[in-house]
């Protein structure tokens, strides 16, 4: 999982943001449905997950969808590249399924 730095303090869970490319420091493009976690200027840790991809000439720019609030460790644990256990997987689904829920019920 990728970490991409947002100049926007305060993203709430269902934002939309707007990412480019050259913005991130990727070596590689993200892809449609790819979940990332990003940070913000206050320092505070979101799931996202790529819906959006638009081409420019210049550049690719990513449209985020911004899912719930991390803790620091949490989103320590998304980044690393080691396996979780069963439980810790767990609580990363419940939480991505709560951010869905909630998504759903502002529409």
């Amino acid at each position: 999982m990728e970490l991409l730095e947002v100049v926007r303090p305060g993203a709430r869970r269902g934002d939309y943001l707007r990412v480019a490319h050259s913005t991130t420091g990727l070596p590689r493009g993200l892809e449609h449905g790819e979940e990332v976690v990003i940070r913000t200027d206050d320092g505070e840790y979101h799931s996202a997950q790529v819906v959006g991809l638009d081409f420019e000439l210049e550049d690719t720019i990513y449209g985020l969808q911004v899912g719930a609030r991390l803790p620091a460790e949490m989103a320590a644990e998304r980044l690393s590249d080691a396996p979780l256990d069963e439980d810790t997987k767990d609580v990363h689904r419940i939480v991505n399924m709560l951010a869905r829920m909630r998504r759903r019920t502002r529409k």
